[in-house]
């Protein structure tokens, strides 16, 4: 019984659940779902949001988790230097491109 709990809440899977939330509450999901927005396009406040604002911020939001998780990848010790290299070359691209597409969607949103 104790070894199925020390897997239910092992490190990894606590750590996977908190990105998740994370993830949900800083692109607006409870916003989403106590206010239940439509679906078009982008408003013109930054009081109010759409689903298409919801999913866009998530998205891009993972985009630029996952790039973190490339720089992580690519800082560890290895003795494979040209793969580290691309890690973290896609790993600054990704984040970025993240910030880059969220300050643009901030933009539209005035």
């Amino acid at each position: 019984m104790l070894k199925n709990i020390d897997k239910i809440f092992s490190k990894s899977i606590l750590a996977i659940i908190a990105l998740i939330s994370m993830i949900f509450l800083l692109s607006g999901g409870i916003y989403t779902i106590l206010n239940k927005p439509s679906t078009m396009g982008i408003y013109k406040s930054l009081t109010a949001q759409s689903l298409l604002e919801f999913f866009t911020s998530a998205i891009l939001l993972i985009t630029g988790v996952i790039g973190l998780i490339f720089l992580e990848k690519s800082m560890r010790k290895t003795f494979d230097i040209s793969t580290a290299k691309i890690r973290f070359i896609v790993g600054i691209t990704l984040l970025i491109t993240s910030l880059i597409l969220m300050e643009v969607l901030l933009w539209l949103k005035y």
